[in-house]
């Protein structure tokens, strides 16, 4: 794929796992991506992982978590925040854990 434009234009809470152990729910303020390019991206990565044996997520909200917060966040219009997206990484995230683990990082072409 050839590098592309990511824009955010609305924040919002995603619901986040439910409370345990008497801690207060757990809820990642996003911000909320568009482009088609993006989605292109996780159609073909989805297919190649099928491809190799592996389960792929049907459904796919892009976006960006900024943090972690027990307060729910409505959706909200902000400003654009526009970027050229030009590498993918692959990163394996520890559930529970926010231990994020770099796999490996590919280039998007010219």
């Amino acid at each position: 794929m050839h590098p592309f434009e990511m824009t955010f234009r609305f924040i919002k809470s995603f619901e986040g796992a439910p409370s345990t152990n008497g801690r207060p729910r757990r809820r990642p303020l996003v911000l909320l991506g568009e482009g088609d390019a993006l989605l292109e991206l996780h159609k073909v990565l989805g297919a190649a992982m099928e491809k190799n044996g592996l389960r792929a997520a049907e459904h796919f909200t892009p976006h960006m978590t900024l943090f972690y917060g027990a307060k729910p966040i409505p959706m909200q219009a902000i400003k654009p925040i526009r970027f050229v997206v030009n590498e993918f990484t692959l990163i394996h995230s520890e559930l529970w854990l926010t231990q994020y683990n770099v796999v490996d990082r590919w280039s998007l072409e010219s």
